[in-house]
């Protein structure tokens, strides 16, 4: 990283025209010479992995992701699946045996390569369908020959008994809960379809019940908490930041989904207040200048973004080739396969099961491999702006972003670049603010140079 003059930057951010001293000639031609301000190398949108593609379908599917139901016992009122959105409803449809089966087998055989196979099981609410949980561990147990199998929940938290607490705890499952924040946070949104009640008690109660008969299964619990933007961000961080029963827990945090929702969010001046504070709060603790009982799970994931996205990234990208694509897509199939209740393939869980645009497959068909690559190169509906785009490598954009249903739309795709853009800006600001005050990031020996 380097700084530059106060004049060449007024350059480069005004984009016309100015007088330039010698020094400003000079320092332009230095930066040059060490590669910098030359056109993309970009000639043609391809993504890496688009000539072995078929090779990692067959040999290197890294899990597979089961909708073991479509029943939830929850209305949560910003679901996917609530109705807001251009995505199924709420259904009574439940896998049966012989289909989870077949999913196991289909990721067995095309895990070859791959020592650890991940099989996921998702909803609905997934413990609604215990008995078939319980059945598919044993089959994939004795089905792995060797190969090892490790096993995940994701579960709204209000089902639990000993019964199923112990099979889970046994076959040393990972569970994420959703839990969004304070009672009076969660259960704004997070309700039981049947009262209309909120569920905050009720998942506490469970946690305390595990916390005190099954300790060590405690310790595997994931909490994400989805962050409705029309409460402020602050309410949510504080209280995973003082809640004693929740300390040293591991919290994920993402945005209501704005992916395939039918009317717009409205976002308050609040909420990028309380984000702006919380990281500001952060970078502090990062240069020990504030305690870290003052930073909550949330915001200390942030910090492991601005490490993936300036270090790790730049460096698997440190020269772009003539051939290449733009972040973003995983490789449709191989990282997050998701079979439904129907027997469809999806790259993952948070594509619309109702898009002809996101299905990969069947069960019985195996891999639509045409529909693949074009998932894969989804950045080809945008090539010529995404050639010479200066976020190219840290574009997060996927299929989702461009699904308008009934096709794949580039407008919707260009539409995103701002935000890319501002949030790439952002994290590259933070990025520089540490390394100037003397941070040194871990496997990094970056620092802020300045030329001249």
């Amino acid at each position: 990283m380097l700084k530059v003059p106060k004049s060449i930057h007024a350059l480069f951010e005004k984009k016309t025209k100015i007088q330039l001293s010698n020094e400003d000639t000079l320092f332009l031609k230095k930066l040059y010479g060490e590669g910098y301000l030359h056109p993309s190398p970009v000639c043609q949108i391809e993504h890496q992995y688009e000539q072995i593609l078929n090779e990692i379908l067959c040999r290197r599917v890294e899990g597979i992701t089961l909708q073991v139901t479509q029943q939830c016992n929850l209305r949560c009122k910003y679901c996917i699946y609530s109705g807001s959105y251009k995505s199924r409803e709420h259904s009574g449809k439940k896998m049966s045996f012989e289909m989870a089966k077949k999913g196991v087998d289909f990721v067995l055989q095309r895990s070859v390569d791959i020592p650890t196979v991940a099989i996921n099981f998702y909803g609905g609410e997934p413990l609604l369908a215990f008995d078939l949980m319980k059945k598919v561990v044993e089959y994939a147990k004795k089905r792995a020959e060797g190969k090892k199998i490790v096993f995940n929940v994701t579960t709204n938290g209000t089902l639990f008994t000993d019964e199923n607490i112990r099979f889970l705890s046994e076959n040393a499952f990972s569970v994420m809960i959703s839990l969004d924040g304070s009672k009076e946070v969660h259960d704004k949104n997070r309700v039981f379809a049947a009262s209309g009640k909120g569920t905050f008690d009720a998942i506490m109660h469970n946690l305390q019940h595990i916390k005190t008969y099954f300790p060590e299964f405690y310790k595997r619990i994931i909490f994400n908490a989805v962050i409705d933007p029309t409460l402020g961000k602050a309410c949510t961080n504080n209280f995973f930041i003082t809640s004693k029963e929740l300390e040293g827990a591991q919290v994920t945090a993402s945005l209501v989904s704005v992916q395939y929702k039918k009317d717009e969010i409205a976002i308050p001046d609040s909420f990028f207040i309380d984000e702006e504070i919380g990281k500001f709060k952060l970078l502090l603790h990062k240069l020990q200048r504030v305690d870290g009982k003052y930073i909550s799970a949330i915001m200390a994931e942030k910090f492991q973004q601005i490490q993936t996205r300036m270090y790790l990234i730049r460096q698997h990208y440190s020269s772009l080739p003539a051939k290449c694509h733009p972040g973003g897509p995983c490789v449709p199939g191989a990282t997050r396969l998701f079979l439904n209740v129907d027997g469809e393939f999806y790259p993952c869980e948070r594509v619309s099961e109702t898009s002809k645009n996101t299905c990969i497959g069947h069960i019985n068909t195996g891999f639509d491999m045409p529909q693949v690559s074009k998932i894969l190169n989804i950045a080809r509906l945008t090539e010529n702006a995404c050639k010479k785009c200066w976020a190219f490598i840290h574009c997060y954009q996927c299929v989702a972003v461009a699904d308008d249903i009934d096709s794949l739309s580039k407008q919707k795709r260009l539409e995103e670049c701002s935000s890319v853009k501002y949030l790439t800006h952002e994290i590259l600001r933070d990025y520089c603010t540490l390394l100037e005050h003397g941070y040194v990031f871990e496997n990094e020996k970056t620092t802020l140079q300045a030329w001249g």
